[in-house]
């Protein structure tokens, strides 16, 4: 894998892309990208949820990766 590639990816995953959408836009294999970012370990960005929480009435806060982590702001 080349340098440029490794930066294209981990552009993409913080970007929202998941594992087969970076896969098909670089041409490699979801088993080379899923690889890779494990090594890496790049950083998933949060995803806003546009819910409020009934008992703070503060926004919440999907983290993708963790189904069960809904986080109040």
């Amino acid at each position: 894998m080349t340098e440029n590639e490794k930066h294209r990816i981990n552009a993409l995953r913080l970007n929202g892309y998941g594992y087969k959408k970076i896969a098909k836009e670089l041409g490699l294999s979801v088993n080379t990208v899923k690889s890779y970012l494990a090594r890496v370990k790049v950083e998933e960005p949060a995803v806003e949820v546009k819910d409020i929480c009934p008992n703070c009435g503060n926004k919440l806060i999907y983290i993708p990766g963790d189904s069960a982590q809904i986080n109040a702001v």
